[in-house]
């Protein structure tokens, strides 16, 4: 992921943090690695997502979120903050 596409996710990130977070890899299983960054950024479309329907007047409409959506979400949320966690990002207090 390029630097500017992750900037309007967060663009308080300045691009040496970005580099940093962009250095983290995360296992997702079944011999899946991805960037920190990319993990970060879906996750953000997944909050945003959880925002919108929170004023969704049906949980049986079609265009919702389910329980194993939800599970997913909280699955990509705990390996986030497991790799957020990780000494190579860690800064110097």
């Amino acid at each position: 992921m390029e630097f500017s596409a992750f900037s309007k996710h967060f663009p308080g990130v300045d691009e040496s943090a970005f580099a940093a977070l962009d250095a983290v890899t995360v296992d997702l299983g079944f011999e899946q690695v991805v960037p920190l960054a990319d993990l970060l950024v879906g996750w953000s479309y997944d909050v945003a997502r959880f925002t919108r329907e929170l004023d969704t007047p049906s949980p049986l409409a079609d265009n919702v979120w389910h329980e194993y959506d939800y599970f997913a979400s909280m699955l990509d949320r705990d390996r986030v903050e497991a790799a957020l966690a990780s000494p190579r990002i860690r800064r110097e207090q």
